[in-house]
């Protein structure tokens, strides 16, 4: 070691960052102690080891506040590529899952992005990487109702996402905010009213990002409109003063 430097600081600033983040809403502290993880793995010549563990951490959470998002899939790109050099192929599928959902907020053009979900997801079905499939499946979902194709849709995407009889917490969060955030696109409000509702029914609030209280917010605008209950204004605000701190 240098210094208190070791070979594993830059993956441990970057775990501490996304703490701050994502437990303690410190946001712009994180992003600089991030900034910090992926400055120190280039100066002592460790990016090979942590770059997989390092991008992921910072490219998928803390930068988002701060960086453009097809910046951030840059860098997630180059986090999925070291992962394939050294094997990682967990690490590789997170950050080019991450990346994807980065380009999908930065606006590419949906065609792209559907030839590149349906590639990966017939890939993770030959290699029966079962962890990461339900999020591009969730993404395929997304992407065929924005475009309108409804024949590629899956009839019953929950039933595809069951895993021993019961559906991750995370996929369906994740699920419901795909679908309330497209329903919203497409100004179909009685469905986005419904994912809303769904995802404070059943505690779904773990997809955290400002994109997610962007949206969360302006669907509870719509419901307040039509129903007048203070819990959506409520929700309301609060999705202001979680944009405002960020």
């Amino acid at each position: 070691s240098t210094n208190g430097f070791c070979r594993h600081t830059p993956e441990c600033l970057a775990s501490f960052a996304c703490a701050l983040n994502d437990w303690f809403d410190f946001s712009r502290e994180s992003y600089k102690i991030g900034k910090v993880a992926v400055d120190l793995m280039k100066k002592y010549d460790v990016v090979s080891d942590c770059a997989p563990f390092v991008y992921l951490a910072v490219y998928s959470s803390v930068a988002l506040l701060v960086e453009p998002y097809q910046s951030c899939a840059d860098m997630l790109q180059r986090g999925y590529e070291f992962s394939m050099s050294k094997g990682d192929t967990d690490l590789a599928s997170r950050n080019l899952v991450l990346m994807v959902q980065n380009l999908y907020f930065g606006g590419t053009k949906l065609s792209v992005l559907k030839k590149n979900i349906s590639s990966r997801i017939n890939l993770e079905t030959q290699r029966s990487h079962q962890i990461l499939l339900p999020f591009w499946l969730i993404f395929e979902d997304t992407v065929f109702t924005l475009i309108g194709d409804q024949e590629m849709l899956s009839p019953n995407i929950e039933a595809d996402l069951t895993e021993g009889g019961t559906v991750s917490s995370d996929y369906l969060d994740f699920l419901c905010h795909q679908r309330m955030q497209s329903s919203y696109w497409l100004g179909h409000y009685d469905r986005a009213k419904y994912y809303a509702e769904r995802k404070i029914r059943q505690g779904l609030l773990k997809f955290k990002s400002i994109v997610s209280e962007f949206y969360f917010g302006l669907t509870a605008i719509k419901i307040f409109q039509r129903k007048e209950k203070k819990v959506w204004i409520n929700r309301t605000e609060k999705s202001i003063a979680s944009m405002k701190k960020a």
